[in-house]
């Protein structure tokens, strides 16, 4: 079965996507197409279409059927720019009835790969300009799994391969409750790939979308848990450098309670002794600006701790307020940089007046411009937090999720 998915980002950019695949496991012809029309003016040649093998009038009697479903999708929403709809169903609408531009053969066109190692491919979870995260069954045990590779591994420079080696080694030590666990890997000249269990839960930022905010147990529970696992990176002396809502995602231990995961370990930086300072040149800057330390900014490789502990206030902020510190800087990257580099972030009381004075003291010293200034470590941050966790909802939150079915796959890519 497919459903036509219609969101938004946090960045407030509008997604449409579609879900499903055929009972071979190969994506359906709205996988494979009506992706190809809204990321790239790509499209179909007389032949059969090398993904779904169907011919370009069926595909575009399906793409008639798209449109239809798409109109009803957007009929039952009342939130979606209506401006923004009308453009999309043109669009579909005009493939339809004139085909899709291009070759599907053509250079630029992602088509999944059969096999990965000792891997078959089953679909696509994800795809961004840091990797493809495909789930595959492993067809010794026929388990499957989520692999991660890098997009185009002979065209990759050296600084994306070193980086998505270290992402390995990153996982690889990581034997904790609140990380995605290493299953296997390879890295060759030809093939680098990262193999990790699938993992179904809620994104943290998911539930926090269009402003939206969460009751203080909640983000205390959350914290508490992110907290406790970046602790345990940092005693390895892996500092995380992109913790943000995105990257936490609830999930369900084997005993029924709730985990929170920590994601994307793909600019983390090890402060150990296999640590290559080339990995990040000077005045190059990798993370999330909305949840980025002044430090990070000023120099994204002379980083310690404190700037994950200042990322997680950034995270605590947005979930208890709905915004992030320096939302008031609008959407513009460099109002943004100057708002981080120049000024401190408001205190959490004059958006959440209710809050207790002591936790909201200990997030503001969180967010501190000054590094010494902030706790000292992690498990301090988990201490202050755990109190006020008492009485959380999120296990119902995530059983409702998981029973609607509209849970995420982790891991998941940006």
């Amino acid at each position: 079965m497919n459903f036509l998915v219609i969101g938004r980002t946090l960045e407030g950019e509008f997604i449409l996507k579609t879900m499903g695949s055929s009972s071979c496991g190969l994506p359906t012809t709205h996988d494979c197409l009506l992706t190809m029309l809204i990321n790239a003016s790509q499209t179909v040649a007389d032949s059969p279409c090398v993904i779904c093998q169907k011919s370009k009038a069926a595909i575009e009697a399906e793409m008639d059927e798209i449109a239809a479903e798409f109109g009803s999708a957007v009929r039952s929403r009342s939130d979606l720019d209506r401006s923004f709809t009308a453009k999309v169903e043109a669009r579909l609408r005009s493939a339809a009835e004139c085909g899709l531009r291009g070759d599907l053969f053509g250079e630029g066109v992602n088509v999944n790969p059969v096999r990965i190692g000792r891997y078959d491919v089953v679909s696509t979870l994800g795809r961004g300009g840091m990797g493809v995260v495909y789930r595959v069954r492993d067809r010794e045990s026929h388990q499957e799994y989520a692999l991660k590779t890098l997009p185009d591994m002979v065209r990759s420079g050296s600084q994306t391969k070193a980086r998505f080696q270290r992402e390995i080694s990153s996982v690889r030590r990581l034997n904790h409750p609140a990380m995605v666990q290493y299953v296997d890997s390879e890295m060759t000249e030809e093939s680098s790939y990262l193999v990790m269990p699938i993992i179904q839960g809620i994104d943290v930022g998911s539930l926090v979308s269009n402003g939206k905010s969460l009751m203080l147990a909640e983000v205390s529970e959350i914290v508490r848990q992110a907290a406790i696992g970046l602790h345990a990176a940092h005693e390895q002396m892996i500092i995380h450098r992109d913790v943000k809502p995105s990257n936490l995602m609830l999930t369900l231990s084997p005993d029924g309670r709730v985990q929170v995961k920590i994601l994307d370990f793909g600019v983390a930086i090890s402060r150990g002794l296999d640590c290559d300072s080339t990995l990040t040149e000077e005045g190059q800057t990798l993370g999330t600006l909305d949840y980025m330390s002044p430090e990070q900014l000023s120099n994204s490789h002379h980083v310690d701790c404190s700037t994950d502990i200042y990322s997680l206030g950034a995270t605590a902020f947005r979930l208890l307020s709905g915004v992030t510190p320096f939302q008031q800087a609008g959407r513009s990257p460099l109002k943004l940089m100057m708002a981080i580099r120049d000024s401190s972030v408001p205190e959490i009381q004059s958006l959440c007046p209710a809050l207790p004075l002591s936790i909201a003291g200990f997030l503001n010293r969180m967010l501190d411009r000054e590094p010494s200034y902030r706790p000292r470590n992690m498990m301090e941050v988990a201490v202050a937090f755990e109190s006020y966790a008492a009485g959380h909802q999120l296990g119902d939150r995530l059983q409702e999720r998981l029973l609607a079915g509209t849970d995420d796959t982790a891991p998941t890519l940006e």
